[in-house]
């Protein structure tokens, strides 16, 4: 057999054992099993699986945090377009300068 005749062979097959398993995949749901979580059994200790926390309740910095986005919510509402706001640089570098302090917490 000549060379291109193999390689022929070669691609056909690939491509055959491509489609294959991608139909078979597709096609044999049903011989797939069901995985149950009912006998899982956590790691956790009882006491802390259902300790929940507000988010108020983890950090003291809550309500410096919302300090913060207020102060610089009612700077930006003062405008009335977002090009007015932009165009006075004191409330911008406010903002910004509120922004940083957000991320910074």
């Amino acid at each position: 057999m000549t060379n291109k005749i193999k390689l022929i062979i070669l691609f056909t097959c690939s491509i055959i054992f491509v489609l294959y398993t991608i139909f078979s995949e597709r096609l044999g749901n049903e011989n797939r099993r069901e995985i149950s979580f009912d006998n899982f059994i956590s790691s956790q200790p009882e006491e802390i699986k259902n300790n929940y926390f507000t988010i108020d309740e983890i950090c003291d910095c809550y309500t410096i945090a919302y300090d913060l986005l207020d102060s610089a919510i009612d700077i930006r509402n003062n405008y009335s377009t977002f090009e007015a706001f932009s165009k006075n640089s004191e409330s911008v570098n406010t903002v910004n300068d509120f922004k940083t302090k957000f991320q910074n917490l």
